[in-house]
Formats: C-alpha cells, structure tokens, sequence
C-alpha cells in the first residue's frame, strides 16, 4: 500500500508520520516548507501533477487561524488559494477509476454553530466566518472523490500547538493573570493530535467513506481549563481578568478579525461538543482525556 502524507511537516502530518513508523508502514511526504520527497505547493497545478499514484492520501495540508505568517489583509484570497485551489488540483489529479482513499482533515467550525448540545457527523453545514466557510467549499470537493473520508477534528491540541488554549497558559505563567472573554462556562471539545492521526490510521485498517468526528471523551470548560493550568503549574494566587464578549466582539470586527477569528469568538458563546460515537465503533479510542492534554501542554512550557 502506497501512502501520501500532505503537509507532512506541520503539527499533525508529523504526528501521522509518527504513527505510520511504529506500525512499520512506509509512506511519501509532502509539504511547501522542509525536508520531504516532494516539496511544492499544491496550489500549483503543475506541481500537483508531478506527485506520485497511491493507494492512499493523508491530506492535512491546509492554513487556518493559528498558521503562522497569516497576512493582516487580504486573508480571503489566502484561504482560498490553500484550502480551495489545493483541493481543486488534487481532484483534478487524482479523480478517476483508480481514486486514492482520499482522507481529509476538516474542521468541526464547519458545523452550524446554533447552541446544539452536541455536533453529529451529519449536523448541518454552515459558515460562520472566512476559515470555515473554505472549509466547507472544500467539502465540497472533498464530497466528489469516490473513496473520501473527512475527519472533523474540533481544537487539535497538544505541546507545539497555538491558539486561544496557549494564549491563556503563557498569560497564566508569565502575568499571574486569566483572560476570560465572556462567561467561560461553555463546554468546548478538544482532542490530541496523536488521537487524530490514530484516528486516520484506523480509517486506513477499516475504510470508510464518511465524516467522522475526532475529540477527547471529555469536554471542558474556560474556567476548568484554568483551573487545571494553574494546578499544573503550582500557581495559587492569579488575577481572573474578565473581558465582555461584546467588547471583544466589536473590536475583532473592526480589525477585520485578527483579534479573535469569527469562529473563535463563537467558541466563546456557546458550548462546541463532538459526538464522536462513530468514529469509536471502528475499534478508535482516544487516548487523551482533555484533561491530560492540558496538563501535558502546561508541563512542557513550564518556566526553567
């Protein structure tokens, strides 16, 4: 079985390519940055068509909120040149009677975001801002392969990983201070990156052709999360600086979202939790409760 890993060299390609060695399973790698065997961007349709015929397609090549080098304007056609173009190339260049296994990370802020108790492979698809809305044209796409999966991680996590869970754990350790937009009393779903790459590998072992969820057993909220932070790192005395939604809100908006994501905000107003039922009955269990992966992060960036 030939094997494909598309942004290999990002957070979750190097996590796949981890647990494809210790199976013993052979795979290719690409990526626009790093050392890999074909380094390009798929963008580029004349690059896309110089990659290799398998059995398989590990795509997680794609640009969201925590990508770094993210520009301030123009961030429509950013998206959309990666997480559109991208995939309108590799349709082109891989649909046919022999179609790879076309496995595809998407995202759970596909979902309409609406206050559901819980989000279903099969809830409603609705955008609520730039980086999901060309999650969703991409789907679409996605959609027309013959043997697609698409795995719907929501906050993929673990040491090296961005984002609003970073941002809290460096103000904790370095200011004594708690950032809280809103209530912070909505559950948010949160998996390790290691649990999704073990997911795509049982997608691998056990085709199916289907959206499948990926998220820790548990989901916590804002103020569990600091909790559990200031545990981890011994803080006993903290400053919880409380910041109205609205506010943030208004301010995000007029810095055209650079701020906080349109997504992001809508984490911040309503619980965000993945049934991830399907998923387990291909034999998958994640290994990581949200807990252990907040722990794990504040551990490893503890100060010296």
């Amino acid at each position: 079985m030939k094997i494909l890993i598309l942004g290999s060299n990002g957070f979750l390609g190097k996590s796949l390519q981890k647990e494809l060695r210790l199976k013993n399973i052979g795979y290719l790698t690409s990526d626009i940055n790093g050392e890999c065997d074909f380094s390009g961007d798929l963008s580029d349709m004349s690059f896309v068509k110089s990659l290799p015929n398998v059995d398989v397609i590990l795509n997680c090549a794609a640009v969201q909120y925590v990508t770094p080098k993210k520009p301030i304007f123009y961030k429509r056609k950013f998206f959309y040149k990666n997480n559109v173009s991208s995939l309108n190339n590799l349709h082109a260049r891989y649909s046919g009677n022999s179609e790879p296994h076309f496995i595809h990370i998407g995202t759970s802020m596909m979902y309409e975001q609406n206050g559901s108790k819980r989000y279903f492979p099969h809830s409603k698809l609705r955008a609520s801002g730039i980086y999901s809305e060309t999650k969703i044209v991409g789907q679409k796409i996605v959609n027309n392969f013959k043997k697609s999966t698409t795995i719907v991680p929501c906050i993929i996590a673990g040491n090296g990983r961005g984002g609003l869970f970073k941002s809290l754990l460096f103000s904790m350790q370095y200011f004594r201070s708690a950032i809280l937009i809103g209530k912070g009393d909505f559950k948010i779903s949160i998996v390790h990156v290691s649990d999704v790459a073990s997911l795509a590998l049982k997608v691998i072992e056990n085709p199916v052709y289907d959206l499948l969820n990926a998220a820790a057993d548990d989901a916590l909220t804002i103020k569990q999360w600091i909790k559990i932070i200031s545990n981890e790192l011994k803080i006993n005395k903290f400053l919880t600086i409380k910041l109205p939604i609205g506010i943030i809100e208004f301010f995000s908006k007029v810095l055209q979202y650079n701020l906080l994501a349109e997504e992001q905000l809508l984490m911040l107003k309503m619980s965000h939790v993945l049934d991830i039922t399907d998923s387990k009955k291909l034999g998958w269990q994640p290994k990581y409760l949200s807990e252990d992966i907040i722990k794990e992060t504040a551990s490893m960036n503890k100060n010296p």
